[in-house]
């Protein structure tokens, strides 16, 4: 995969949006913390080298999660294979706008499918338009049910670097681009595992014991409207 992070970039002051997208075990966060971790390297070296004056890294890269994310830590963005980055928990992402500081390069954003579309779309712009920064914005663009959520799909339209990465279907090891929600139930003594229904709550926060990576043929979303139900 080509880097999306260099030198160059990252003091043109032009500002630039990256998306990292995916159904959910697509490695979306560990791609985030590969990009963050040869940032954190790039601005060092230059630093040391006197090319960009001295500053703590935690205010050059700056990273934000939702405040409903608790699943690994409040204050890390974690991966499912166990890597994980320093992160700010905020209720809404036009916060980072009070936070960031003069010495900000990068911002990114992890699980950015939890703040309103609003709210993500225009803070992204504003960091990336007004202020010259770059933005690294990840998360689901679909819901369980298959449908646009969040403002993610809207910002891979006008991003300079859109990353769709896909996962491995559970029942037949294709691509996957979708995620299953799995719904656990007692049934007469024994636990029982269905997929959701459209009418269940989108927003449920969890990891491999309610969700499963699906290929378009595999993914069921149980009394969706339409033709295509299944």
């Amino acid at each position: 995969m080509k880097e999306k992070i260099n030198p160059s970039e990252i003091l043109s002051g032009k500002g630039s949006i990256d998306i990292i997208t995916g159904p959910m075990f697509s490695g979306k966060s560990d791609e985030l913390i590969r990009r963050l971790t040869i940032a954190g390297i790039a601005i060092k070296t230059m630093q040391n080298a006197g090319v960009l004056t001295e500053a703590d890294l935690d205010q050059r890269i700056m990273v934000f999660k939702p405040t409903i994310d608790k699943r690994r830590g409040e204050r890390t963005v974690n991966s499912e294979n166990g890597q994980s980055y320093p992160a700010i928990p905020i209720e809404n992402a036009n916060r980072a706008l009070e936070l960031i500081t003069k010495d900000t390069l990068i911002v990114a954003f992890d699980e950015a499918q939890f703040w309103s579309e609003d709210d993500l779309v225009e803070t992204c712009r504003e960091l990336a338009r007004k202020k010259g920064l770059k933005v690294i914005v990840v998360g689901l663009s679909l819901n369980f049910k298959g449908e646009k959520w969040g403002g993610i799909g809207v910002l891979a339209l006008e991003a300079e670097h859109p990353d769709f990465l896909s996962a491995v279907c559970t029942k037949c090891g294709d691509a996957a681009i979708f995620t299953q929600r799995i719904i656990e139930e007692d049934s007469n003594g024994k636990k029982i595992r269905r997929p959701a229904s459209y009418n269940d709550p989108v927003e449920v926060v969890g990891g491999t014991n309610l969700y499963e990576a699906r290929c378009r043929q595999h993914h069921e979303v149980p009394g969706r409207p339409g033709k295509n139900k299944s």
